[in-house]
């Protein structure tokens, strides 16, 4: 495991123990915040290959690059989550052979961004890579999957079955076009009924009761759910990239509304696909930290506006910030050395 720590945001130096942890386990650590402003939510095109250029720089010169352990990177904000692409890229380019990226996240980060790229949309850029075979994510539970067609959401890749989208809990999305029935969906009427953890669990709970037993059949049909799709991918390596967005409130405070999915279901869904799959690489972003933005002011303003409607207006304080961020980063780290070894 080749430890790294890319500083995009000040939100990694707000948990001085995990930090401390991971320098002790010799994480190369590369402060980027300056750079990170510029791309926070999005970046028009020609900021997005600067900084392209400037990361992949960094990414070349690290001094364990040769090493051939699995690189594992944190880097701050879900606000950065664009930065997986390229952080694949690196991944990929010694490598010949095909991969499938599993995605943990609260939202499908699937719509179209013309001119650039969102943390939004980065899915999209992914797929545009001759050696992604697919992208399946799991765990929203937000309303982006609500109004697909209207939000934007490349619908075309789901159908394809480039993208799988599975989530946590969500009603059936109202759609116009006919898209038929596919591994995550099927459609009824202008109705996509999604495939998703909690409603297996509903249809299941009709003689159980208490909030253990629930637990213990959503994390059943988790593991049901990721048995039958390492099955039915043809690619020997994955690569794992993890918003903790996904996570439920107790587990995770993030710049963004928190998922359902506990850290234990997290870390048992890793665990289960490394005994099916190589792991490639690694990344986790969903920390918290205020946003900063820089670059042409029009741009700044609409990244705060966007921020303002999208983003949750109350987080808790820096100190459960903090604590809860720490120990479950400190969790994920354990269940990497544990799945990497």
């Amino acid at each position: 495991m080749r430890l790294r720590l890319l500083h995009l945001d000040d939100s990694l130096q707000r948990m001085p123990d995990f930090c401390a942890l991971m320098v002790a386990e010799e994480a190369a650590e590369w402060p980027y915040e300056a750079e990170g402003a510029a791309v926070r939510l999005w970046a028009a095109s020609g900021a997005w290959n600067a900084f392209r250029e400037r990361l992949e720089v960094i990414l070349d010169g690290d001094p364990d690059e040769k090493n051939e352990n699995t690189p594992v990177t944190f880097f701050g904000s879900g606000d950065f989550h664009h930065v997986t692409s390229l952080l694949l890229n690196d991944a990929l380019k010694k490598r010949s052979s095909r991969v499938t990226v599993f995605h943990f996240d609260n939202h499908p980060d699937w719509v179209t961004f013309k001119e650039g790229i969102h943390c939004g949309s980065w899915v999209n850029d992914v797929l545009l890579h001759p050696l992604v075979d697919r992208v399946v994510t799991i765990g929203p539970a937000t309303s982006d999957l609500a109004f697909p067609e209207w939000k934007g959401a490349n619908l075309a890749a789901v159908c394809k079955g480039s993208h799988e989208v599975f989530a946590y809990n969500h009603p059936p999305s109202l759609v116009w076009g006919n898209y038929h029935r596919t591994a995550c969906f099927v459609q009824r009427g202008h109705r996509l009924i999604w495939r998703t953890v909690e409603r297996y669990v509903k249809n299941s709970l009709s003689n159980s009761t208490g909030a253990n037993t629930q637990r213990e059949t959503t994390s059943s049909r988790l593991r049901k759910l990721l048995e039958e799709r390492l099955a039915a991918i043809s690619t020997d390596d994955v690569y794992l990239t993890i918003d903790k967005d996904v996570l439920c409130p107790d587990d995770a405070v993030t710049n963004w509304e928190p998922g359902k999915m506990p850290l234990d279901e997290l870390i048992a869904s890793l665990r289960i696909i490394r005994t099916h799959k190589n792991i490639i690489g690694i990344d986790v972003s969903g920390e918290f930290s205020p946003s900063r933005f820089s670059g042409p002011s029009v741009e700044c303003f609409w990244k705060r506006f966007e921020s303002w409607v999208d983003q949750p207006w109350f987080t808790p304080s820096a100190e459960i910030a903090c604590s809860r961020n720490t120990r479950t980063n400190i969790a994920l780290l354990d269940c990497f050395r544990e799945i990497l070894t």
